[in-house]
Order: structure tokens, then C-alpha cells, then sequence
């Protein structure tokens, strides 16, 4: 039998060779991920080669390598770029792109939107404010989390709780508002309700062909006491829904928006993270 150690050793050689890996820069995860990949498993030696191992092996590390950390995957090259869409709230753009083949694609489409802020927006009573209104997308009435784009200079955070005042007329409660515009006269001091306002994290809108992105925002203890504003494309009505109504709706299809239950999912994992 090859010591695991000596088998090791003719993988990394291997490897090299096959330009799997940057030898001398990721040899310290070599060991690991060959463990990994062979387990218990021994190998005969070779009658004539000494210590090469089963070619029957080496045909399966070379398909397995791929989806293990070793592998080195190259991103594409991007050759030209022309915009068919140039608006201020959609750009497309038509792209020539060189795979790492060395094959050319002429015609890649890729989308730009600006960023926008997903708000999770809970009330004192832990009840979730959420919109409907119509999506001509889809060309019904959507059950939605409110959200909004982000605009320049803003902040996640700011833009959450600009967005949910403007859409629902919710915000924290007049206290906390006021003892924070003492504290420095500006939206910035959001950041310092601890828990009331907390950035999630965010998402690529489409990692296929969409540059934009889409941020999470928490906030808790809500009341409404603010007026709404609405653009003059917006007609939205507010509803409030305990956590176990709003699975009940995501689960029957009522709420069918994928990016925000992506948001709603990633904020439920934090809470458990956070719980542990």
C-alpha cells in the first residue's frame, strides 16, 4: 500500500503538471483537500512506476478536482461594451466577452439598475409592514415589503428609513428619532439605534447578467406617525402581518417576490445566528 503521504505527493505532481492549481501559492491546501477527496481509500502501487498511483483514479480526481477549492476558475474577459439602453433607471448593454477557452461571445446582454434597499420594517407589536400595489411586470397586484432605490450619498440604513415613511408613513418612535438628531443633526446617526436599525447584508439582483444589487435592512419598532409621499407613479396600500400570516403567504404563492424572500430568509438566518 502507498503511504497517504507519498500518494499526496504524486497528486501534487499531478496537479502541477495539469495546471489545476498555482503550485507554490496554494500547496498549503493541498493536504486538506486531498483527505477530503480520498477519504480512507488506499491505492496499490504501480509494478513498474513505483509510486504512481491507479490511472482509474487519477481519471476520477481529474473530474472531482473542478468542484473542489484546488481548482482555479477564470473569469471572462471583457473584449467591448456598448449601451443600447442609456436611461437614468435602465442601461443594456451589449457586450463582447472572451471565455477563458478562448472562445468569443459577440452578443452578451447585461442589465444595470440603480441599487435598491429591501426594508424589513417590524412594529412595536412584532408585526410586519408590507405594501400592495401594481407591478406592471407582472401585470397584477403585488403583495410586497416596502423598498425603494437608494439615492446618491445615501446609505442603506437612510434610505430605509426615508422609504418607509414615504411609502407607509411608518417610523421608530418620536424619541428615538429626536435623541438621535441631538446627537449629531443628521440621518448618519441612524447607525447608532443598535438594534432598531440593522444592515443585514445584500444580494446581486441577477448574478447571470444584472450589475445592480439590492441591500437588507432591519428595523424594529416601528409606529405610524409620519404622512406618506408618494411619486406620482406610486398608489400604495399598507397592511400589517405577523411573521407566521406572512409564511402562510409566501407558502400559498400570495407573496411571490423571489429577491425578497431571499432578504426575508437572510434576516431569519441572522436572528438565528444570533440566538446561538
Amino acid at each position: 500500500m502507498i503511504q497517504k503521504s507519498r500518494f499526496f505527493a504524486e497528486i501534487r505532481k499531478f496537479l502541477k503538471f495539469q495546471k489545476f492549481l498555482k503550485f507554490n501559492e496554494s500547496v498549503v491546501d493541498v493536504d486538506e483537500s486531498i483527505q477530503d477527496l480520498t477519504g480512507s481509500c488506499s491505492f496499490e502501487p504501480n509494478s513498474t512506476k513505483g509510486l504512481k498511483p491507479q490511472v482509474s483514479y487519477i481519471t476520477s480526481f481529474r473530474t472531482t478536482v473542478r468542484f473542489s477549492k484546488l481548482c482555479i476558475m477564470k473569469p471572462w474577459k471583457l473584449l467591448s461594451s456598448e449601451f443600447l439602453v442609456d436611461a437614468p433607471w435602465l442601461k443594456v448593454a451589449k457586450e463582447t466577452c472572451e471565455l477563458p477557452s478562448g472562445k468569443v461571445i459577440d452578443d452578451f446582454y447585461t442589465l444595470w439598475q440603480p441599487d435598491w434597499v429591501l426594508i424589513l420594517a417590524r412594529t412595536k407589536e412584532g408585526k410586519w409592514v408590507m405594501t400592495e400595489q401594481y407591478r406592471h411586470g407582472t401585470g397584477k397586484i403585488a403583495l410586497e415589503f416596502p423598498a425603494g432605490i437608494i439615492d446618491k450619498g445615501e446609505t442603506p440604513e437612510e434610505a430605509a428609513v426615508r422609504e418607509l415613511q414615504e411609502e407607509c408613513g411608518y417610523v421608530l418612535d418620536e424619541r428615538r428619532e429626536n435623541a438621535n438628531k441631538d446627537l449629531t443633526g443628521s440621518c448618519a446617526s441612524l447607525r447608532m439605534t443598535g438594534d432598531a436599525i440593522r444592515y443585514v447584508g445584500s444580494f446581486p439582483v441577477n448574478p447571470d447578467r444584472h450589475r445592480g444589487k439590492f441591500h437588507v435592512v432591519f428595523i424594529d419598532g416601528v409606529e405610524r406617525l409620519g404622512k406618506t409621499s408618494f411619486d406620482d407613479t406610486e398608489d400604495i396600500e399598507t397592511f400589517l402581518y405577523t411573521d407566521e400570516e406572512f409564511q402562510a403567504k409566501v407558502a400559498d404563492g400570495t407573496f411571490n417576490h423571489p429577491l425578497q424572500i431571499a432578504g426575508y430568509f437572510k434576516w431569519k438566518l441572522s436572528q438565528s445566528a444570533s440566538r446561538s
